[in-house]
């Protein structure tokens, strides 16, 4: 199932979560690609709060914050409200679950389709979510799959063992290609190579002026 042109009836709502660490310009492609071709009224903007998937430390909650609110402030200049920040995991102790959040947002939006914005990479991985049944039964997977992911995907199939996504529970977005990655932003600010191709420049801006991914000897 691919995104159409028609509008559908139902209102769409989508939630699009990161650790937004840091927010850069695939993020923001991934998410026009969503307010576009799902034909959203809203898109929440969820930085991760805490991430029990990582093995690494995230940054300061309010630095990621900060950033991803430069993500909304860029996506707002082309589609206004649509485009919101949601900080719930943040303010929320404990390990952040897209299916809590997601029972939160559908409180907030109700007899709406909801939708979860993620990667390819992600979408692969969907068998290691907590509670991923309660996840796909409050939304559909909205999956970026750019041309030279093609031959992997699927078109509907299982994602991942051990549990399989429904061809319901699945729309693909058109991306084009990029290698653009929140590790590759972080490698290259501590080795001190320019970033500003790869992040908007209020991101890049906050990196330098915050000494975020400085390498240590640099701090």
């Amino acid at each position: 199932m691919t995104g159409s042109d028609a509008a559908p009836a139902a209102p769409q709502v989508a939630l699009f979560g990161s650790a937004f660490d840091p927010p850069h310009l695939a993020h923001a492609a991934l998410a026009r690609a969503a307010l576009d071709q799902l034909h959203l009224q809203h898109l929440l903007i969820v930085p991760t709060g805490h991430a029990w998937h990582k093995d690494r430390t995230l940054s300061a909650p309010q630095h990621r914050r900060a950033m991803a609110q430069m993500l909304v402030d860029d996506l707002a200049a082309t589609h206004g409200h649509r485009v919101q920040l949601d900080d719930c995991e943040l303010r929320r102790s404990g390990p952040s679950y897209t299916a809590d959040t997601l029972a939160l947002v559908a409180q907030r939006y109700p007899r709406t389709q909801m939708h979860v914005v993620l990667g390819l990479d992600q979408a692969t991985k969907l068998h290691r979510w907590h509670r991923l049944a309660d996840v796909l039964a409050q939304a559909r997977m909205a999956v970026a799959l750019r041309p030279d992911e093609a031959q992997a995907a699927t078109g509907g199939a299982a994602l991942g063992p051990p549990i399989p996504v429904p061809p319901d529970r699945l729309v693909w977005l058109q991306m084009p290609p990029s290698t653009l990655s929140s590790t590759a932003v972080r490698a290259a600010a501590a080795q001190g190579i320019p970033i500003d191709a790869m992040v908007s420049p209020p991101v890049a801006r906050y990196i330098d002026q915050n000494h975020l991914y400085a390498a240590p000897a640099a701090r």
